[in-house]
């Protein structure tokens, strides 16, 4: 079972919270599902993205055209990106003590309110080297997969001075190499910036560049990367023999299952019985 108390290095562990009906789903396939980014709930990243064109050719950029490359751009940068999303550990703040377990990446109360349905849900524990490992070993073979620290910063989407622009030149010969150089030298202030507001989250994600069609379902299994799977405050009890099952069939011994509690306002992990 994972070590719950005390410090463990930052970039060994990733945490992924999910509801109590997807929850069993994950553990019976066994698998990571990417979600695609025009879903997420960022409206920097659910909104269309709109690139300035800067004209360097002999005649008007009409409407038609301007229209036209927005659409197959915004398709090539946002809407073929798909990502699974994590958090992390985080340096300590309060005092020391044991109770003081709110810098674990198990231990944030809005992603527990938000993304596990009110604490009903969960939080899957992955080793992170070998989650990534997983995923580029499977999808590597069709594109590019990329991993990294979300950043936060209030601006425009673009490049690191919030532009995202294009020569009309280059958009004539072809938009999808014009848009693959543009991913190629700013990935990640494309795909990995996020606004403020959505800091105290501190993501990780995995990223994936749909080579063939947006609607296409990406996934890979997570093998051995699972170490723990920690419970809601409020996950139903007679759920948890299921539960505890299928962590074993996934890999898990019966103690790699907890629960995180809150006594106190503090949260607490404590094992799961049957």
């Amino acid at each position: 079972m994972v070590e719950f108390s005390g410090d463990l290095p930052p970039q060994e562990l990733l945490y992924h919270y999910t509801s109590p009906t997807t929850l069993p789903k994950i553990l019976s396939s066994k698998t990571i599902w990417l979600s695609p980014l025009i879903k997420m709930k960022d409206a920097r990243e659910s909104s269309r993205w709109n690139p300035s064109v800067q004209n360097d050719i002999n005649r008007e950029i009409t409407n038609t055209d301007y229209e036209s490359w927005c659409r197959e751009i915004d398709e090539a940068l946002r809407q073929r990106a798909k990502v699974a999303c994590f958090t992390g550990d985080r340096p300590p703040t309060g005092p020391a003590g044991w109770a003081n377990e709110f810098h674990r990446g198990y231990a944030r109360a809005r992603m527990w309110d938000q993304y596990a349905c009110r604490h009903t849900g969960a939080c899957l524990i992955f080793n992170q080297n070998a989650l990534v490992e997983q995923a580029t070993n499977v999808l590597g073979v069709q594109a590019k997969v990329r991993f990294d620290r979300v950043s936060y910063i209030d601006r425009r989407v673009g490049d690191a001075d919030g532009s995202l622009s294009f020569k009309a030149s280059d958009l004539c010969r072809s938009v999808a190499d014009a848009a693959e150089q543009y991913l190629s030298s700013h990935w990640k202030e494309l795909l990995f910036t996020k606004n403020v507001d959505w800091a105290s989250e501190e993501e990780r994600r995995i990223l994936f560049i749909e080579p063939d069609s947006v609607a296409t379902i990406r996934e890979f299994p997570f093998g051995s990367a699972l170490k723990a799977v920690v419970l809601g405050e409020s996950f139903k009890h007679d759920a948890r023999e299921k539960t505890v099952s299928l962590a074993e069939a996934a890999g898990l011994p019966s103690s790699g299952v907890a629960q995180c509690i809150w006594f106190g306002g503090s949260p607490q992990v404590v094992p799961v019985r049957r």
